[in-house]
């Protein structure tokens, strides 16, 4: 049992030595491979101690030291391959790495990963978000690129989300901490309880703490432009919409949308008041009346947003975007410290949509509202649906914690 201590105590102390005087891990590994044998070992006594001292030593190298990184994709774990596009077209596509890293791209992402190896990852992100759970190893560097941002990662949890059309930056970060290198911005530092967001042509940056931004801040979205009938386009304002059956044509977005467009969403907000506020409630479309409830969240305008998500609900009703309302009020309830009031919001939008966008975020805020309300039993039940559902989602840590606690 000593030699076995004395040969365990050396292999740290040499692990640690070549640790610090190495940056590659092939470089720590040929220095242990190379490491000379400072003491003898009665014959015996290694064949007792040294197998399984060195298939511990095999082990710790497994897990501390890994080869090349790897990767495979969705459910299937399809082997993936550096260089490859990926793309979340119909659904969230899983990205598992051998360090235990875990990346969701979100349904209407797409991104590659340009390069892996033993030193790291580097990821490119150039349509939609996503949520990353980077797992910390001495040694390997994980950075992202967005467009023109640049994302540096030590082991943490966070949310990115790119919107090349209108060039919207936004990152929120749940734990760990991480640098961004873009527009505006040089190694700006971001810890947990903020969210960074930035407009890559204008250069502007916006650090907002947490608790003013429910959910990881979308690019206020907008209509994209149809071509307006010629006979009308000559009468029409600047800004203004043309009815031609169904299809609204238009000619540039309103100063509201602009403003929130440049992540200037309290001006935004102000702007959409002077355009008659009540009139935006009942004409814009689908996808601009919750850009609208988006823009007044972002403001801390939260009783704004609140009648906006509800008039999305009302107007729109069974819709994916009424049921991505209906998560929206449950996420701003639960902010506001009604976290029962929050859990029949979170119901609904897993009954009107169990399948759709906030599904998942749905499912695993409903569970930690349960628990959070003291309601163990259903808390068990709703980690164990979730854990069948998306075994490997941003919330499976804390269902499987609930799972093992009931038991």
């Amino acid at each position: 049992m000593n030699d076995m201590k004395q040969f365990a105590g050396e292999y740290r102390a040499a692990m640690d030595r070549h640790l610090a005087t190495h940056s590659r891990l092939a470089d720590v590994r040929a220095a242990l491979v190379n490491e000379p044998v400072r003491r003898r070992v009665p014959f015996r006594t290694m064949a007792l101690v040294a197998a399984p001292s060195l298939a511990a030593a095999a082990l710790l190298l497994w897990m501390f030291l890994p080869g090349s990184l790897s990767f495979t994709m969705g459910a299937k774990d399809v082997p993936g391959k550096e260089g490859a596009w990926l793309s979340a077209q119909r659904a969230d596509l899983p990205l598992h790495f051998t360090d235990g890293t875990t990346v969701i791209l979100r349904t209407g992402a797409d991104g590659r990963i340009d390069a892996i190896n033993e030193d790291g990852v580097r990821m490119s992100l150039n349509r939609g978000d996503a949520r990353f759970h980077v797992i910390h190893r001495d040694n390997i560097a994980w950075f992202v690129n967005a467009g023109p941002y640049r994302v540096r990662v030590v082991g943490t949890q966070f949310e990115l989300a790119w919107t090349p059309e209108n060039r919207m930056f936004s990152l929120r970060l749940h734990e760990g901490e991480v640098t961004v290198d873009g527009p505006g911005m040089r190694q700006q530092r971001v810890t947990p309880g903020f969210v960074l967001q930035g407009q890559a042509d204008s250069g502007r940056v916006v650090l907002t703490p947490a608790a003013a931004v429910t959910a990881i801040p979308s690019p206020a979205p907008l209509a994209p432009a149809v071509a307006i009938d010629p006979d009308t386009a000559a009468t029409t304002p600047p800004g203004q919409t043309v009815a031609r059956g169904k299809i609204q044509a238009v000619s540039r977005p309103s100063e509201w949308q602009q403003l929130a467009r440049e992540a200037r969403y309290e001006d935004a907000l102000t702007a959409a008041r002077r355009a008659r506020w009540d009139r935006l409630l009942s004409r814009l479309d689908e996808r601009d009346l919750f850009a609208l409830g988006e823009t007044a969240r972002l403001a801390g305008a939260v009783n704004d947003a609140l009648v906006v998500y509800r008039q999305v609900r009302a107007r729109f009703e069974g819709t994916a975007t009424a049921a991505d309302a209906a998560f929206m009020i449950g996420r701003l309830k639960q902010a506001g410290g009604d976290v029962a009031g929050s859990l029949s919001w979170y119901e609904i939008c897993l009954r009107e949509s169990p399948a759709g966008r906030s599904a998942p975020d749905a499912a695993g805020r409903r569970m930690e509202a349960l628990h959070k309300t003291g309601d163990l039993d259903d808390a068990a039940r709703a980690a164990a649906d979730y854990l069948q559902k998306w075994p490997k989602g941003s919330y499976a840590a804390l269902a499987q914690q609930l799972v093992q606690t009931n038991r």
